[in-house]
Formats: structure tokens, sequence, C-alpha cells
């Protein structure tokens, strides 16, 4: 009995687990969540700068002293962490192409950039990238993903920097798919694994999500490090234990390269951490420009006008 679960068994697997059939009415039944947290997104820009040009004509002031502390957290968050938010972006955009695709032509697309057997040997390094910024399962995990990269991985590159934060995700997703294949190909030539692996499909960013939280295991306080590892622990090798499957297991060599090239990457000086809720009470609400009839924005104490007024 084999100790992985081949493509097309009970386990669960990137781009697996449905059949032609299922496949066409999977994309039918997924919610556009993609679409719906862009909108929303969208909105509360849309909303925000409403309520500064309000503000700016001395309307619902105290709305925007009491909400501009919490925008300017954000905005370190998201500069701290550029990266991060630029990977994000990229495998936003081809989520929202792969919501709004015909089935048949989104699994043609995984296929040919899944990182399997046939794929690496004739063009590995197209696979490598192109399987790393689209989300496995027409997106359907993609609110889970967001959460994860806003909360722990931009918190890795918080305390690292960019360039190590690129090393070990780069280490992870790469090396983690090498052992994986490495794997596949021991099952194949013990009689474990049927031909079929060698075209099976495996794409997505979770090999880069679970190397670095491997990563960030060195940084988390005290306080929180035993709860963060068997968090950690659970989420990765609790799916390895009950589906077998042998993306599960290439999570576990993710996270453990992601480990290893987080204690390197530690050895060199970290920037502090971004304490959300100290920032948020530290900052003091931002200037606005004063506003008048004749279309100039004053900065506050200054004299420079946007436009000035014909003569």
């Amino acid at each position: 009995m084999p100790v992985l679960n081949p493509p097309g068994s009970n386990a669960h697997a990137p781009g697996q687990g449905q059949g032609q059939g299922q496949g066409q009415g999977l994309l039918r039944d997924l919610p556009d969540s993609v679409i719906v947290l862009i909108s929303i997104i969208a909105v509360l820009l849309v909303a925000w700068f409403a309520l500064k040009a309000l503000a700016q004509r001395g309307r619902l002031v105290g709305a925007y002293e009491r909400l501009d502390p919490t925008v300017q957290a954000i905005r370190a968050w998201v500069l701290g962490a550029p990266a991060t938010f630029t990977y994000m972006a990229v495998w936003t955009s081809t989520s929202v192409v792969q919501q709004g695709t015909p089935a048949a032509i989104t699994r043609m697309t995984a296929a040919l950039s899944s990182t399997n057997i046939r794929n690496l040997v004739d063009e590995p390094f197209r696979v490598l990238f192109t399987s790393a910024v689209l989300v496995a399962d027409h997106a359907a995990g993609f609110m889970g993903y967001v959460l994860v990269y806003v909360l722990i991985v931009a918190r890795l590159e918080h305390r690292v920097g960019s360039a190590r934060w690129m090393v070990v995700a780069t280490a992870s997703h790469i090396l983690g798919t090498l052992l994986t294949v490495g794997v596949e190909q021991a099952g194949l030539a013990a009689g474990l694994l049927p031909t079929s692996i060698v075209v099976a499909q495996d794409i997505g960013v979770s090999y880069v999500m679970v190397g670095t939280m491997g990563a960030y295991l060195w940084l988390v306080s005290p306080r929180w490090r035993w709860p963060y590892t068997i968090t950690l622990g659970i989420g990765i090798i609790g799916p390895l234990l009950v589906f077998r499957s042998i993306w599960d297991l290439g999570h576990l060599f993710a996270a453990l390269i992601g480990l290893a090239a987080g204690r390197i990457a530690v050895r060199y000086p970290t920037r502090a951490a971004l304490r959300w809720r100290a920032f948020v009470h530290a900052a003091t609400p931002r200037a606005l420009p004063t506003f008048d009839p004749a279309w100039r924005f004053l900065p506050a104490g200054g004299h420079r006008s946007r436009s000035a007024p014909r003569p």
C-alpha cells in the first residue's frame, strides 16, 4: 500500500479531486471571492477619500481625526512589506482571470503551469515561475491566503527586509518543489505511485506561504511562540496525516526549508516589529489642506496654491 496518495485518490491535492463534469460545475458554483474583496477595498478607498474631502470643507472632521491614525497604520503596514504586497497583487490579478475564465481553459492553464515531472523536464524555469503566481483550485481559498499573507507573511518582511524575504520565499518555493518531485520520482521507481503522477497538477502560492511562516517562527515573541508553533504544525502536518497527499508532503518540505532559511536570515540585524496598537495610539491625525471657493488647496501654515486664481 503506498504511503502517499496519488492523484485520483481520496486525498485532496492542488488542482485534483474533481472530474471533468465536476470541474465545470466548480467554476460556476464558486463565488467571485476575488472580485468581492477588490470591490470592498475600492468602496473603502472611495469612502475614505470622500471623508477627507468633506473634512477639508470643515465637515465630519471628528470622524477623520478618529480614523486617520488607523489609516496611517495600514499605510505603514503595506509600505513596510512591498515585496509581499506586490506578490499578492500579482496572484490576485491571476485569480480574477481564473474565476472569470471557463473551467476548461483554467484547467488547461493549470496543467501547463504545474510543476510536475514532465513540465520540469521540458520547461523548468517557466513552470517554476508560473506555478508560483496561480492560486490552486480556481482560487477557491483566496480569502484564506490573503489573511495569512497580510497577518504573518508581511510581518516577516517587516522584520528582515525585502531582500531576505525574497530569498526565503524563493528557496521555499523552488527547493520545496524539487524535493517533492524527487519523492515522486522515487515513488515511481519503487512502484508506489502511478505513472499519472508525471503530469499531475501542482500549482499555488502555498509553498511561499508556509515557507515564510516557518521562517517567521524565529521572530515570534516568547509569549506566542508555542501557540504559533503548535498551530503551524497542525496546519501542515495534520493534512499530511489525514490525506497522505504528496502535495501536503511538499508543504512540509517548504516549511522546513523556510525554517532553515529563516534561521540564517535572523542572524543579521532585524528591524523592530510594527506594533499595531502602539502605532495607532501614538499617531496623530495628519493636517489637511484647507479649501476655499477659488479652488485653492493651501497646506496648513502654507501659502502655495494648487492653482492660482487668474487676476
